[in-house]
């Protein structure tokens, strides 16, 4: 029996050789191409890693692209500077995809939620948002399980998820909020209508 005495060169011959016959051949002139939309990159829902003791999973609650950052973002600034800030890092100008990552501190005591994102009606409402509720689920937390809910502050991105279909989604938590920010959302009738 012949012994092949490959090297290198040969071998990448070869395989060039392999790649081109079934275009030459047309091997594959038979295969039916499927007409299907692109679906784009997938994007996990939650994230979990440890810090110290604590185990932290952050759960997405959107995904989605809004018009902005402008005038929601950079109000401190001129239109043109927030513009200019997005191109100066390579971002578009006039859509933008804002974080919605309520996170769930484990510290082997309590879970703790901070915020509680969209919810069924909040600054991106579903189907593009408002995912908290569902994701729970699959991110191994139950939403009875919650001890305690840190609001950071009142807007409808953060808040938005603390009740679902009329009742409060974390049954069994206590509500946290700073004195300052309490103040603030908290007088009947200020932020209506």
């Amino acid at each position: 029996m012949a012994r092949a005495n490959w090297t290198r060169r040969s071998f990448l011959g070869a395989s060039a050789k392999l790649v081109g016959v079934p275009i030459v051949t047309g091997a594959f002139s038979n295969i039916a191409l499927a007409k299907a939309p692109l679906l784009g990159a997938w994007q996990p829902k939650h994230y979990r890693f440890k810090l110290g003791g604590f185990e932290i999973t952050l759960i997405s609650d959107s995904e989605a692209f809004i018009d902005g950052p402008y005038p929601i973002i950079g109000k401190n600034g001129s239109e043109e500077e927030v513009r200019q800030l997005m191109r100066d890092n390579r971002l578009p100008e006039t859509r933008y995809q804002p974080g919605f990552w309520p996170t769930v501190i484990n510290t082997g005591k309590e879970l703790v939620l901070f915020d509680t994102g969209n919810g069924e009606n909040g600054f991106v409402p579903r189907p593009h948002g408002g995912w908290l509720a569902k994701q729970l689920k699959p991110a191994g937390i139950n939403a009875e399980d919650i001890d305690v809910v840190v609001i950071t502050h009142g807007h409808p991105d953060h808040v938005g998820g603390v009740m679902e279909g009329g009742k409060p989604l974390f049954p069994n938590a206590r509500y946290v909020m700073g004195k300052v920010d309490f103040d603030f959302w908290a007088p009947e009738g200020k932020h209506s209508g």
